[in-house]
């Protein structure tokens, strides 16, 4: 409940630390950046690094090639993501 694993790339190796924290409080220090996004109860992820959507039934899978990992989108996350993915402008 109070530690975050952040993953991040650091000179196109990936890298990770853990911090004392809780995802609420990552998720509002990294709010200014509008690639930021929450897509689930446990993930905060940067849309920048997302180089694959899968649609599965009837939820989403954002894939990450530097690390091949899938991370789920919720469904009530779900609206918000779509509309990031067509417009992505917003």
């Amino acid at each position: 409940g109070n530690y975050v694993s952040i993953h991040y790339l650091k000179e196109g190796q990936a890298k990770d630390i853990l911090l004392r924290c809780s995802i609420s409080q990552v998720e509002e220090a990294l709010s200014i950046d509008q690639n930021i996004l929450r897509c689930h109860r446990a993930f905060v992820v940067n849309l920048k690094h997302v180089s694959k959507i899968e649609n599965r039934g009837s939820s989403l899978q954002l894939y990450f090639k530097e690390v091949q990992a899938f991370v789920p989108v919720s469904k009530t996350h779900m609206p918000v993501v779509k509309e990031l993915i067509v417009d992505p402008a917003q």
